[in-house]
């Protein structure tokens, strides 16, 4: 008996606690999304470019500043994904990256192209759908 006095115990209070713990109280609601998920398919012009000591560190800053863009965030494609094609000019790296979503062709998030080398900032811009 005593055993199921402390087991009744035990899940009045998971149940007290579950039952506070799931419902956020106002001022905790979730903040508004700051990135976006999305799928890159990274492709070199030559071999030489994939071998570029700055094509690792620029993929990395490349897909951060992406996630975070507003049109990025912003798009109403339930998913983003994107041919980057990309190869050297000069000492740095040239990207092109376009959508393979039909339903973002004429949309503002469909190309973007950036240039990235060095300890440079990466800026990502758009062509409003062309």
């Amino acid at each position: 008996m005593a055993r199921c006095f402390r087991l009744f115990i035990v899940a009045a209070a998971c149940a007290a606690f579950l039952s506070c713990a799931g419902k956020p109280a106002p001022e905790d609601e979730p903040p508004e999304l700051e990135f976006r998920p999305l799928m890159l398919r990274w492709k070199a012009v030559t071999p030489e470019d994939e071998l570029h000591p700055d094509k690792d560190p620029c993929v990395i800053r490349i897909t951060a500043a992406l996630m975070r863009n507003p049109l990025v965030i912003k798009s109403e494609a339930p998913e983003l994904e994107y041919l980057v094609v990309y190869g050297k000019k000069g000492e740095k790296l040239d990207f092109d990256g376009i959508a393979t979503n039909p339903e973002l062709s004429g949309k503002p998030e469909f190309h973007w192209t950036t240039t990235c080398g060095g300890d440079e900032n990466v800026v990502v811009n758009f062509h409003n759908g062309q």
